[in-house]
């Protein structure tokens, strides 16, 4: 779930789900989700993995 997205670098904090633990039998391809946007899944059927997060500027700080 994404409550909010503050100074986030657009390419980062990406979600993907998977069938397989390799990542063969795509889901959802990577995407970043977009404020008061959620995903669910069953847990124990569905393989998830999150990119990194990375701030959009290191002056503002950090990507929330």
């Amino acid at each position: 779930m994404c409550l909010e997205c503050k100074n986030v670098y657009s390419k980062s904090a990406k979600n993907a789900l998977y069938e397989d633990v390799a990542g063969d039998r795509v889901v959802m391809r990577p995407r970043a989700l977009q404020a008061v946007e959620a995903i669910f899944w069953k847990d124990n059927e569905i393989y998830h993995e999150v990119s990194h997060i990375a701030p959009l500027c290191m002056e503002d700080g950090p990507a929330i």
